[in-house]
């Protein structure tokens, strides 16, 4: 994981890799933490995340959050 991460939630997904809430995006990570970290959004509407967090997986695998 990288040396400035600032995961502010995490959970595993359906396939039990880890999703992090960070400072400004919503990052997937290998569940050993050996593969690359894969930014899945930092935006919703063209407009920057604020500070996402409190992460949950659906059943259907869709991923919800908070942005205060």
């Amino acid at each position: 994981v990288r040396d400035n991460w600032r995961g502010n939630g995490n959970v595993l997904d359906l396939q039990g890799r880890i999703l992090s809430a960070n400072v400004d995006t919503i990052t997937r990570v290998s569940r050993d933490g050996t593969g690359p970290a894969t930014t899945l959004a930092d935006s919703f509407a063209r407009k920057k995340f604020n500070n996402p967090n409190d992460l949950t997986v659906k059943s259907d695998g869709s991923i919800w959050f908070t942005d205060p």
